[in-house]
């Protein structure tokens, strides 16, 4: 995720609030050092167990699809696909806590992440599109959205249950109108400052999204960086 952030931060996309960072990457580092399970997931279900999941295919799903029913979860979906019949709930967490949900494609549920009594919890670079309500919480402590792409949900992208201000800050909405965007929250959200550009944007076509391309406008899907300095050699 510091690779993630460090490249966006080259392209001026956006302006990181360092003191959510900061815990956005505690989080991680704290569910990574508990993590002592790895799976991989190739159907909907539920994730009892503690450690890192993985998805290496997309998801179709009828219902709901993924709940996660265990603590000090790692989930990484690795840009494949959850995509629901606009119903259900893409990825359901209930009174767990220390989760890390990244790199998921979420679409076309009713809701595509709810978190219901979980803390603390990381959603980062994660597109969460064509749902009916996007991100549903009614507890916000300690949870960080952190750039993902939430953006075309029919009702909400977020929808914040409590008083309690939820931290939604450096994420695409759909738009760069803070009054366009504020139409599309529901509840206590801090969302500003916010992305300019789609981190789940292609701009030069080569199939890797923008927001791990390491030289978003030369086309270069083989991403070669022989001197490893984050910098495409098409660079």
């Amino acid at each position: 995720s510091s690779d993630l952030i460090q490249n966006f931060r080259e392209r001026g996309v956006c302006k990181i609030n360092k003191k959510y960072l900061f815990g956005a990457l505690f989080i991680i580092l704290l569910v990574l050092s508990t993590s002592s399970w790895a799976e991989l997931i190739e159907s909907c279900g539920n994730i009892t167990q503690s450690g890192d999941w993985f998805l290496f295919e997309n998801i179709p799903s009828i219902d709901n699809c993924l709940s996660i029913q265990a603590s000090d979860v790692n989930l990484n979906c690795n840009f494949f696909e959850i995509s629901g019949s606009r119903n259900g709930i893409g990825i359901k967490i209930f009174n767990n806590s220390n989760i890390i949900i990244t790199n998921c494609r979420i679409k076309n549920f009713d809701i595509g992440i709810e978190l219901i009594n979980a803390s603390p919890i990381l959603l980062s670079a994660n597109l969460i599109q064509n749902n009916s309500i996007g991100v549903l919480t009614n507890f916000p402590f300690n949870v960080k959205l952190l750039l993902n792409s939430i953006k075309d949900n029919s009702n909400f992208s977020i929808k914040n249950e409590v008083d309690e201000q939820l931290n939604a800050t450096n994420n695409f909405w759909g738009s760069t109108s803070i009054l366009t965007i504020n139409r599309t929250i529901n509840g206590n959200v801090n969302f500003v400052p916010f992305l300019t550009e789609d981190p789940y944007d292609d701009i030069d076509e080569d199939g890797i999204i923008d927001l791990v391309d390491n030289c978003k406008f030369e086309f270069n899907p083989d991403q070669l960086d022989k001197d490893r300095d984050r910098k495409g050699d098409a660079c």
